[in-house]
């Protein structure tokens, strides 16, 4: 059963990202690429933290902020892995909104975003 739900959650997801581009092309015809990744962003953390914290409703075992990780790995190295991972995927992010905006359409995005 797990594998069926694992399987529609991919599904949705891949429905989702496709989709997506078209959206964010048609974002650029009225706001700045900046903006729009801000309100995107910031839209998206307030849904992860509703989900999160759903989730945490129905566990036995309640997780801190450093997960289970904190025994294992420092709290430096997920700081600074976390870090410079936000700093890739904002130069990405960056650079195909900028693309967008610039007139290359949804799909030549989503194929080098994919690529």
């Amino acid at each position: 059963m797990k594998k069926i739900w694992g399987t529609i959650a991919m599904l949705i997801a891949t429905f989702l990202w496709g989709i997506a581009f078209s959206a964010q092309s048609r974002g650029m015809d009225f706001l700045d690429p900046f903006v729009f990744m801000t309100m995107r962003s910031v839209i998206g953390s307030f849904a992860l933290a509703a989900v999160i914290m759903i989730f945490d409703l129905f566990r036995e075992k309640r997780l801190t902020v450093w997960g289970s990780a904190k025994d294992t790995i420092s709290r430096k190295f997920l700081v600074s892995g976390g870090l410079w991972c936000g700093v890739i995927i904002t130069a990405a992010s960056t650079t195909q909104q900028y693309g967008m905006k610039f007139e290359m359409s949804a799909g030549k995005t989503g194929f080098l975003t994919a690529l």
